[in-house]
């Protein structure tokens, strides 16, 4: 298909900063605010601008890498039409496109993902290829499992490795930053192992896979993520059974009833003993037994899943716009999650992916995703029955679908299980089309360079450079500006170099972007708490409450719907009233616009209470 200098060095150009993309997992940098998520994320994004703009020259030019698409595709780019849609008609577009810093989530992160998953549809179109993607997955992983034991051993300790994050503790998060997130995108990379060790029959590569197997599935279990290790159980019981009913060698057919029997066993055995201290001090098993409608976590879990239900109800059909979850968790806000004042409880997610598309984006939205998976489910099914040959190929991929929902109806994604989820709709979308994308692509016409012309060339480049600087440059300058600040309070340096501090919050939120409210959230702990040890000169912290302020307004401003805005300006008012005893008469007036946004959020009261005092 490449018969010019030009289009080799496209494919060359794209192949690789796929291959790169891959690598994301691995990225954490604790010079950024958020460090396991926002590095990652506009390292990615920066990656997908620039093989997006080599992949547009190679579609214009040759039509044989334009998207094909089957009904997983074509549904795919639905739903991010009904994000699209169903953002506009939310409570707040900006945050639907933007998302914030901890999440850097947002259609606009959601659409390179869809450019990924687009491009590599595109290019990838035969098997060879495919595994040895795949292959880099699982190496990527294999990295990845070693930083996370890394951790359980305490290396970082040991031998003053500072690069070891979380080193000793209890639960693995590796380089993903959260045990429940790792556990998520080791579900996908022990699947295409699985895949791999079955299809590659070099002796070097299955020794490999094996181990990859090993280790991972045992950090998998060692993230003590209950829904990740039940669905993923689950899946090893779906595989065992369907190899029951479908397998033609009786010797599988024999081991597989074998094995069933020894889960039932096991199960049983656990049950029969949930009590005895063999069980119970289990990290893993522990957590699992302790599951009941006491335990603190499901009580949390089941206080947010019915507060998801209130605000779904209310928006039935299109919901409260991608990314607004926070509003109808603050409208309908369960008080039995406070366990004291101090519990600030502020969830963005319903750690359930049903409520969260469900409360975000309507029933329009969760119709349009189930329908990307039911569809894969359908379709991969369809080509196991025209090619049985290809048992441990298609039966591994309906199932790791299956094990992915089911944990997900638990968590939420992050950007190393996005990578991962579109990857494979990526591979299933080959798979379906794969007797199509082999057959002599027809002759149609080619462009060369110099026919595309030099003005759409420079149009692409124009617009693939503005949107690195306003989607990466922008929020990096502004977070490197924020981490500044915040690293100088924490070496205990705030006292002697807080104009240094003030600058650079000022910095930071003088690029305007996505980040600023919770920049400025970072800005009134700051301030709030000088204020309390009272070691900087009176004017000086007056000066800086009155810039929180002005900030924090300007918060309120861009999110009318957010209560927690109106939250941390009462508090900051309710610590620097010494400096204007009117700004108590403001914590009322605040308060009464706060508590129609979330009646039943105790800290509203509280912060009224304390400047009625």
């Amino acid at each position: 298909m490449t018969n010019s200098k030009s289009e080799k060095w496209y494919l060359a150009i794209i192949t690789g900063g796929i291959y790169l993309g891959l690598l994301i997992p691995l990225i954490v940098s604790g010079r950024f605010v958020f460090p396991f998520i926002f590095p990652k994320v506009v390292i990615f994004r920066t990656i997908i601008e620039v093989i997006f703009f080599f992949y547009l020259l190679l579609a214009l030019q040759n039509p044989a890498y334009r998207p094909k698409l089957s009904l997983v595709g074509k549904l795919l780019i639905l739903y991010f039409i009904v994000l699209i849609i169903t953002g506009i008609f939310g409570v707040n577009f900006y945050r639907s496109f933007w998302s914030n810093v901890e999440r850097s989530d947002g259609l606009i992160t959601v659409a390179h993902f869809l450019a990924l998953f687009l491009i590599v549809s595109s290019v990838f179109k035969e098997r060879a290829k495919w595994y040895n993607l795949l292959n880099w997955s699982v190496i990527v992983s294999f990295l990845v499992t070693l930083y996370a034991l890394a951790q359980q051993f305490d290396l970082g300790s040991r031998f003053n490795l500072a690069f070891l994050l979380h080193s000793g503790e209890a639960r693995l998060s590796a380089t993903i930053g959260n045990a429940s997130f790792l556990a998520a995108y080791l579900i996908f990379n022990i699947t295409f192992a699985i895949i791999l060790f079955n299809q590659r029959k070099a002796i070097g590569w299955r020794i490999f896979y094996f181990l990859a197997l090993f280790l991972e599935i045992y950090v998998l279990y060692n993230t003590q993520t209950r829904g990740a290790v039940l669905s993923f159980f689950a899946g090893i019981v779906i595989f065992i059974f369907l190899s029951i009913i479908l397998s033609q060698n009786k010797k599988i057919k024999s081991a597989a009833i074998i094995s069933l029997l020894v889960i039932i066993a096991f199960i049983t055995l656990i049950w029969l003993n949930a009590a005895k201290p063999w069980v119970k001090n289990n990290p893993t098993l522990g957590r699992i037994v302790s599951i009941s409608s006491t335990d603190i976590t499901t009580q949390a879990r089941l206080l947010a899943w019915q507060t998801s239900w209130q605000g779904w109800r209310e928006r039935f059909w299109l919901g409260w716009g991608y990314e607004n979850y926070n509003v109808v968790f603050n409208k309908y806000f369960p008080a039995g999650l406070i366990l004291d004042i101090g519990s600030r409880v502020w969830y963005d997610r319903a750690h359930n992916i049903i409520f969260d598309i469900g409360v975000t984006s309507g029933m329009v939205g969760l119709a349009a995703y189930l329908g990307i998976l039911i569809s894969a489910l359908i379709l991969l099914w369809h080509k196991f029955k025209e090619n049985r040959g290809d048992y441990y190929l298609y039966i591994p991929l309906i199932i790791l679908l299956v094990v992915y929902f089911g944990q997900n109806f638990f968590v939420f994604d992050t950007p190393a299980s996005y990578l991962m989820f579109y990857l494979t709709l990526a591979w299933i979308n080959f798979l379906i089309l794969e007797k199509k994308l082999s057959q002599t692509p027809s002759q149609e016409k080619k462009l060369t360079s110099q026919k595309l012309g030099l003005p759409v060339i420079l149009t692409f480049l124009i617009l693939i450079c503005f949107a690195f600087y306003l989607f990466n440059y922008r929020p990096v300058k502004a977070n490197l500006a924020c981490i500044e600040a915040v690293t100088i309070e924490k070496i205990g340096q705030a006292k002697e170099r807080f104009p240094e501090i003030v600058s650079n919050f000022q910095r930071a939120f003088a690029h305007q972007t996505y980040q600023n409210a919770e920049f400025r959230q970072y800005f009134a702990d700051f301030v709030a708490g000088k204020i309390r040890e009272n070691q900087i000169p009176e004017k000086d912290l007056a000066r800086m409450a009155q810039l929180s302020a002005a900030e924090l307004k300007g918060s309120i401003k861009e999110e009318p719907m957010n209560v927690r805005n109106y939250i941390y300006l009462m508090t900051l008012y309710n610590n620097s009233f010494k400096f204007d005893k009117n700004q108590l008469d403001e914590v009322i007036k605040l308060g009464s616009q706060a508590i129609p946004l979330s009646p039943t959020r105790p800290h509203i009261y509280f912060e009224m209470a304390q400047a009625f005092v």
